[in-house]
């Protein structure tokens, strides 16, 4: 016993006498090497991820400019064969309802095609 352990002995306290086992060392090597792949794991993860992210960026951005195509194409051929808006609402409102299977919000819808068929200047978001 150490010097230390052997004068608490003697005082008749209690000696706590830590050793590190084989099995021990063993576990506590095991548990880095866990931590370890979880964290190369992760890593990984982590990686795919942000690869898909920006993968999904890209298409987003895409279909983005394809809408603003569509919509300066339509607004032209608008411009020049005109438009019944009131039959276009009507039209809007029951394939939202026919698609949503109930009352559903299609001012917003409405107001786009309001935009895209109006000849004034359109506001950007």
């Amino acid at each position: 016993m150490a010097t230390r352990q052997k004068k608490a002995a003697a005082e008749g306290g209690d000696v706590l006498v830590i050793r590190q086992t084989k099995a021990d060392a063993e576990a506590a090597i095991n548990f880095d090497e866990l931590s370890e792949q979880n964290i190369q794991a992760l890593t990984a993860v982590m990686q795919t991820s942000a690869e898909t992210m920006d993968m999904l960026v890209s298409k987003l951005t895409s279909l983005a400019c394809h809408v603003t195509a569509l919509e300066a194409l339509l607004c032209e051929v608008i411009r020049i064969s005109g438009v019944d808006l009131v039959k276009v609402n009507s039209l809007i409102r029951s394939r939202i309802q026919a698609v949503d299977g109930g009352p559903a919000d299609s001012n917003v819808v409405i107001d786009i095609a309001a935009s895209i068929a109006s000849p004034a200047p359109r506001r950007t978001l």
